[in-house]
């Protein structure tokens, strides 16, 4: 059976982007956490998480997302970027009041630069 999300994990400049296409969901969920853990296991120097093809994301898929970058945060590396994603995506970072506190990229030429630092997530 196929999953409705698909991940293409593409290295460039010495950081990792992973390239989230389909739903994000509890069904799916896993496949992301899966691989934020290998793109966290490597000595990339940053990982983004283009979620610009994501057409529906639910509060699980945010948990994977904020689960990863706490935990780089944590670790002393805030190597994790998030794009804003579709608009379904960033209405969903809007109303769970990340959208300030998640560290969201925005594309320059093709490459990602950070717009914003990362801020404590509370538990």
């Amino acid at each position: 059976m196929d999953t409705p999300l698909k991940i293409n994990t593409v290295g460039r400049d010495g950081s990792l982007v992973l390239l989230v296409h389909g739903e994000l969901d509890i069904v799916t969920s896993p496949v992301l956490d899966e691989a934020l853990l290998r793109a966290r296991d490597t000595n990339a120097a940053s990982i983004v998480v283009d979620l610009l093809a994501v057409s529906f994301i639910d509060s699980t898929g945010l948990h994977v997302l904020i689960k990863h970058v706490r935990a780089e945060t944590e670790a002393g590396r805030a190597r994790i970027r998030l794009t804003k994603g579709s608009p379904q995506a960033q209405r969903l970072f809007e109303l769970s009041g990340t959208l300030d506190y998640l560290p969201f990229v925005s594309e320059d030429d093709g490459r990602a630069t950070a717009t914003a630092s990362p801020r404590a997530l509370e538990p």
